[in-house]
């Protein structure tokens, strides 16, 4: 089971840029459509993210396009 989620919506630049480069890395991950859940959308808004895509791990979180940190993820990921 993956421990990587990334929040995202479908035409957002910043969002597929994310999981391509997640993909790419070879993180195992989950994805969460905000537009599709609106659950998970007024969680993430009461937590106060206005900013897509979030990615969560198990120890971590950011919002935004951020490949050196899903570089720095994958390398842990590979060093364990």
């Amino acid at each position: 089971m993956a421990d990587i989620t990334i929040f995202g919506r479908p035409g957002c630049q910043a969002s597929n840029l994310t999981i391509r480069k997640a993909e790419a890395i070879g993180l195992d991950f989950s994805c969460v459509n905000v537009d599709a859940d609106i659950a998970a959308s007024a969680q993430l808004i009461a937590a106060g993210y206005r900013t897509l895509p979030l990615v969560k791990t198990p120890t971590e979180e950011w919002t935004g396009f951020q490949p050196d940190r899903l570089e720095q993820l994958g390398a842990a990921r590979a060093g364990q």
